[in-house]
């Protein structure tokens, strides 16, 4: 409100070699018929697949269907079979065997899983801990701890290799100096026109601060700021408000007169963190009243060891904001 008011797999290419053919003829040679029925080739043996084989082994065949002509004595072509290697190289085609004789099973290739990780790592690197963030880096798995998710509330971290772990007690801490404006030694930025005044109505006496009206004759509305420095400590895991107001009304444009408290980083006109607006269309507040606010737990996460402003701003014309008696508590795990 200042200044507004303030990640190959590797594409493994499955080779399968075809096996070589031989047709051997022989015409004066007698054949004993049993060796290997007419019309029917021998049958090799069954290539043996690798690890993790991307299908099943083919049976290689030893000859045709059709061995050649009946009595005669080719026996027909003998064929090794086609061999699945497995996921990266497949094996040898067998030897075609002669006179339809088997032929020899191709020697199965070496399988392998490609890698889980671009970056080299060969198994997965999740180490199964919520609050960890996992990486592959130069083929090692990194692991590193991150406490946003844990419960801060309960005053949680992060521990890699276990998880989230209660590492505190937490306490309170009271952030503001001369919580009720009375020691007038600088711990408050007082913009003119002056805000902090004597006044017999203070809570807490003699100082109290108020906010408006703007001067008799002004033909604007009065803007004020009021703020102290204030440190939010590490490991802060809750912030509150606690002030005692009182609120007279004024008459005229009710809904452009308010009153806000609410922290700023250094230079911004927007509030980090927003406790309160008070508005010129609120109901009367003769007597005094304490009220309390919690800032956002999205957004105290985000403030630990950083300086803030706490600010009241006013924009008023004819309404009157006294306040006393501000403590502004942070909840710290220790």
């Amino acid at each position: 409100m200042r200044g507004s008011l303030r990640s190959w797999s590797a594409i493994v290419l499955l080779t399968a070699l075809g096996a070589c053919s031989n047709i051997i003829g022989v015409s004066d040679i007698e054949i004993d018929p049993s060796l290997d029925a007419a019309g029917s080739g021998g049958k090799g043996d069954t290539g043996t697949s690798g690890k993790s084989s991307g299908g099943s082994a083919v049976t290689p065949q030893g000859g045709d269907e059709a061995g050649g002509t009946a009595g005669s004595a080719q026996g027909g072509k003998a064929s090794g079979g086609t061999v699945s290697g497995g996921t990266d190289s497949g094996g040898t085609a067998g030897v075609a065997g002669s006179f339809g004789g088997a032929g020899s099973s191709g020697e199965a290739g070496m399988g392998g899983e490609p890698p889980v990780d671009p970056e080299g790592c060969e198994e997965s690197c999740d180490d199964e801990i919520a609050c960890t963030e996992d990486t592959c880096v130069e083929g090692e798995c990194v692991h590193v701890a991150d406490d946003t998710f844990c419960e801060a509330s309960s005053c949680e971290t992060c521990r890699v290799g276990i998880g989230c772990v209660a590492t505190g007690a937490k306490t309170t801490r009271e952030l503001l100096a001369d919580n009720g404006f009375d020691l007038n030694v600088g711990d408050w930025d007082d913009q003119s026109p002056a805000n902090i005044i004597v006044e017999a109505a203070a809570v807490s006496a003699p100082h109290l601060l108020k906010l408006g009206p703007a001067a008799p004759n002004a033909t604007k509305y009065l803007y004020a700021d009021v703020y102290q420095w204030v440190t939010v400590p590490d490991r802060t895991v809750g912030l509150s408000l606690s002030v005692s107001y009182q609120f007279a009304p004024g008459a005229k444009n009710l809904d452009e007169e308010y009153a806000v408290i609410a922290l700023y980083l250094d230079g911004d006109v927007d509030p980090f963190t927003q406790f309160h607006e008070f508005e010129g269309g609120d109901p009367a507040q003769p007597s005094w009243k304490t009220v309390s606010y919690a800032a956002a737990a999205s957004d105290v996460a985000l403030m630990s060891g950083l300086d803030f402003s706490l600010d009241f701003v006013a924009h008023s014309f004819d309404g009157v904001y006294r306040f006393d008696n501000v403590k502004l508590t942070a909840t710290v795990c220790e």
